[in-house]
């Protein structure tokens, strides 16, 4: 009798998996997981903003589904970063900005995820 509760808990925890907002996803999404720590990245004084926040994430086996790995989810946030001499002038930014500054971006972790 345990044995199918477990069954069917596993069945209902691995659908939830799939569920986001509302609709099923394809099988090639993956669950999120609790990320590990909040930090923050100290860019340096040439960089606007100085710091982002980003979140570690503890390389552990999520529950379901089975055999996978939580893992940070990244992506990559544009900041500005001082000009120094050759580099070309972004011609994105607004003619106060140009002089002194140039788009750069910066990988960070936003959340973590079950992945492969």
């Amino acid at each position: 009798m345990g044995g199918g509760l477990a069954q069917s808990r596993e069945r209902l925890n691995l659908r939830l998996c799939f569920l986001k907002k509302g609709r099923l996803m394809q099988e090639s999404n993956f669950c999120s997981c609790s990320p590990a720590e909040k930090t923050l990245i100290d860019l340096g004084p040439g960089y606007y903003p100085r710091f982002l926040a980003s979140f570690q994430c503890d390389s552990i086996p999520c529950l379901n589904p089975p055999n996978i790995i939580c893992d940070g989810m990244t992506y990559k946030v544009q900041v500005l970063k001082s000009r120094e001499a050759g580099d070309a002038v972004d011609h994105s930014l607004p003619d106060s900005l140009k002089a002194a500054w140039k788009f750069v971006h910066v990988p960070v972790n936003v959340g973590c995820i079950c992945g492969v």
